[in-house]
């Protein structure tokens, strides 16, 4: 026995309805991924901004031990080699 059209249509709609609901299940994922994305890339952006400070503190002192080291060897009359 065929299914009545009003029948078939039913079933057509609910199919509709549930592949509508997984694509919502999809999309909430997704959005929850690239939240999680957009975290990690915030903290990877201030470990490296927190990085590029110490370097910069590090060079600097580096600098200065330069500076100490070039006056030192001025006034023992070393010469760099």
């Amino acid at each position: 026995m065929a299914d009545k059209p009003v029948d078939l249509t039913q079933k057509i709609l609910i199919d509709i309805q549930e592949r509508l609901r997984r694509i919502e299940k999809d999309q909430v994922t997704i959005l929850e991924t690239v939240v999680e994305m957009a975290k990690t890339v915030n903290a990877t952006a201030e470990v490296v901004t927190e990085l590029n400070g110490r370097t910069e503190v590090v060079e600097g002192r580096l600098n200065s031990i330069d500076a100490r080291l070039a006056r030192i060897e001025k006034h023992t009359g070393l010469v760099k080699a």
